[in-house]
């Protein structure tokens, strides 16, 4: 049960990284 969670959490983290490196680049 909690394997498909934790691995919600690493997609979210992936995404947050790529958004915040978009940022970056724009900025």
């Amino acid at each position: 049960m909690e394997y498909p969670y934790c691995k919600k959490e690493i997609v979210s983290f992936l995404c947050l990284r790529y958004f915040s490196s978009v940022c970056a680049t724009v900025m």
